[in-house]
């Protein structure tokens, strides 16, 4: 228990230094990127929609594969903005399904959304409902 006492006060630590160098003001000096992009391989990155000190211009989340069912990296916070644009890009890339969530970072547990998004289909006909 100790033990993850010292690393939630490392992790904090960390971060006050950070928002007091002024790191929290860099993402408005960071040169534009796409809210989608195609990477090497089959692999799509779509910007999370939740810019802040911490993420950036957003958390990354990758689609990753071919074919109708794709896993996803990561999934943002749920944000309705994220949802919207992760359906479009899904809908254009003739992605029909997500067939596994691979989660990289704890704040991604958070969201309300990921585990409904794991059990629905993306196609147009449907759409993933956002639990209360």
């Amino acid at each position: 228990m100790l033990s993850i006492l010292r690393f939630s006060f490392h992790v904090r630590l960390h971060s006050l230094i950070l928002w007091v160098s002024g790191v929290s003001g860099i993402s408005s000096s960071l040169p534009s990127i796409p809210d989608v992009d195609q990477l090497p391989g089959s692999v799509l990155r779509v910007l999370g929609n939740n810019p802040s000190r911490m993420t950036l211009r957003g958390t990354n989340v990758y689609i990753v594969g071919s074919g109708s069912r794709r896993l996803l990296i990561d999934c943002s916070d749920g944000n309705e903005g994220f949802v919207k644009n992760l359906m479009e890009v899904c809908q254009r890339h003739g992605v029909d399904e997500i067939s596994d969530l691979l989660v990289t970072d704890a704040r991604t547990l958070g969201s309300r959304w990921w585990t409904a998004a794991i059990e629905a289909k993306v196609s147009s006909s449907e759409s993933v409902e956002i639990p209360p």
